[in-house]
């Protein structure tokens, strides 16, 4: 379900009791937001059947913040087109389906849970309660050469997030991932439309393990972990979406990135630099040592006679398999 009515004066409503140390009346709330006291009352009840426990006595109303920190559209403001939907098949296809429907300029969808989320290749990701799970649409009107630059740039916003904001060794694994200590903690998946050599729109597609319980291995055998378990704390999911999207754009907007050439930003933080790997491709079984990544986004195999193969993402159907 998805929350349809206008989150402005809910936002509002939240904003103001969290400001406020002592119950606020409704006749307050209504002069202070400008609306009737029945509408106040309406929508307190609304935010109570979305899960906020707000208290009400003859002081008037307060907010008990408790548990996992409330996750909703109405925690962010109109300006910053997101919406959070309770649960939904994929965050990707809901995104695409909107795009084709004729919803312009850049925006992001959330959802609480998703039943048949994906990750590269198609292959199945777990989306249970407690996660983040969202697809942010943006038209970079850049070249299509570009797309996998994106992508990058969106594991790389995340993990410069995760390293500078809350102090763990984020580093990221070519194509798409985030790991910390070797476990995976999210995945990004980038799709969209080209039309000539131009993107005309990019879907970011994030996973992001925060306060569900990871019990299985991926399809690439590495093994998962939620910031939870790492920090020993609830995290709060609005803190995090808005640092990776601002992570990401203070990233793309860099010289660093405008410039192209070969992503010293991805290949400073790169998880296997110098290992002799294996890929499976389209082409068979390739081989050699992982100098890094391009400015294409390719992955650069030193291979042995001093040669370099450059793999593309999209040519890789097997995970990457450490030889030594």
């Amino acid at each position: 379900m998805v929350n349809h009515v206008k989150p402005a004066p809910k936002t509002a409503i939240l904003t103001f009791l969290r400001r406020e140390s002592a119950p606020v009346s409704g006749e307050r709330l209504g002069l202070e937001l400008r609306m009737t006291r029945v509408a106040v009352h309406k929508h307190i009840r609304s935010l109570r059947q979305a899960g906020y426990t707000i208290l009400s006595d003859h002081g008037g109303y307060r907010i008990l913040e408790q548990g996992s920190p409330a996750f909703s559209t109405w925690e962010f403001a109109d300006a910053e087109r997101v919406t959070v939907m309770d649960g939904v098949a994929s965050t990707m296809d809901e995104a695409h389906r909107r795009v084709r429907e004729g919803e312009s300029g850049d925006f992001v969808l959330a959802a609480l849970t998703q039943n048949n989320g994906r990750g590269r290749l198609g292959r199945s990701w777990s989306s249970p309660p407690g996660g983040l799970w969202a697809t942010r649409v943006i038209h970079p009107a850049a070249s299509a050469l570009d797309f996998q630059r994106y992508v990058m740039a969106a594991v790389v916003g995340l993990a410069r997030f995760l390293r500078d904001a809350m102090g763990l060794e984020a580093r990221v694994k070519w194509p798409n991932d985030v790991l910390i200590d070797g476990r995976k903690v999210a995945g990004v998946l980038g799709e969209g439309q080209i039309s000539g050599d131009r993107m005309v729109y990019l879907a970011l597609g994030l996973g992001l393990n925060v306060n569900n319980d990871v019990t299985s291995t991926g399809a690439d055998g590495l093994g998962g972990v939620a910031l939870r378990r790492l920090t020993g704390r609830e995290e709060d999911r609005r803190g995090l979406l808005r640092g990776w999207l601002a992570s990401s754009d203070a990233l793309t907007a860099s010289g660093d990135f405008q410039r192209g050439g070969d992503p010293g930003w991805w290949n400073a933080i790169m998880e296997g630099r110098g290992r002799q790997i294996e890929v499976s491709t389209g082409d068979g079984r390739r081989s050699g040592r992982v100098s890094g990544v391009d400015g294409l986004g390719r992955l650069i195999l030193r291979c042995g006679g001093g040669g370099n193969l450059r793999i593309p993402a999209g040519d890789v159907n097997q995970a990457i398999a450490n030889i030594s």
